[in-house]
């Protein structure tokens, strides 16, 4: 059990680690989660992301991200 950052704001709200994951995949072209250009959104490299992304709206906290087995390289996302 953990405490989860949100921002409510009525223009877009959304929680940090959400916001995080959908800024990690992208709406289109490469995927910013994808570190080595393969197409692939794996577990292992969107956690790595979502650890690293920094709201603008909550500065100075980082997300605390745990993945399933650890370090899965289990492919979520694929995009041509």
């Amino acid at each position: 059990m953990e405490l989860s950052y949100a921002n409510d704001t009525i223009y877009k709200p959304h929680t940090w680690f959400t916001y995080g994951l959908t800024e990690g995949v992208g709406r289109s072209g490469a995927m910013p989660c994808d570190t080595n250009g393969d197409g692939m959104a794996a577990m292992n490299k969107l956690a790595d992301y979502i650890i690293g992304f920094k709201d603008p709206k909550i500065p100075g906290v980082r997300q605390h991200v745990q993945i399933y087995p650890e370090n899965s390289d289990y492919k979520l996302f694929f995009r041509q």
